[in-house]
């Protein structure tokens, strides 16, 4: 049942992401809001670009049939960008709650050299957590 759900979300979500990361790109004004959502579609797309192999590995019983080093990097990618993903939401959840609820406040916070250097952090996170999922067996 996991390879097949595997395979569903990544034929429902690749071209869903894609486009949506083609809109917020060269469709949408630069938004903090806007920058931090092309994050979370990025780690997104990157987190569905593992499933067609994780699928395969489910579909093999449980055996990695690929490069053993790659195997480290599909870990590290869907690990780290499945914590990616998570953060980038919390911090558009964030974004939100401060334009709602602290409106006046909200235009010193909420600027997009905030939303980059937030997203650069994340972006750090991801790498130093997938770090050690890169250099063990």
């Amino acid at each position: 049942m996991v390879p097949l759900l595997g395979l569903l979300t990544f034929l429902i979500g690749l071209p869903a992401n894609s486009l949506a990361l083609w809109v917020l790109l060269f469709r949408t004004k630069k938004l903090p809001s806007t920058i931090l959502l092309i994050n979370l579609t990025t780690c997104d797309l990157l987190f569905l670009l593992v499933f067609p192999f994780r699928t395969i590995y489910h579909f093999k019983g449980n055996n990695w049939s690929f490069w053993e080093p790659f195997c480290r990097i599909v870990i590290a990618l869907f690990y780290g960008n499945m914590y990616g993903s998570v953060v980038c939401l919390a911090l558009i959840a964030v974004d939100r709650y401060v334009a709602l609820v602290h409106p006046f406040g909200a235009k010193t916070f909420r600027s997009n050299k905030n939303s980059w250097c937030m997203s650069t952090l994340v972006w750090i996170a991801v790498a130093a957590a997938a770090v050690p999922l890169l250099v063990s067996k």
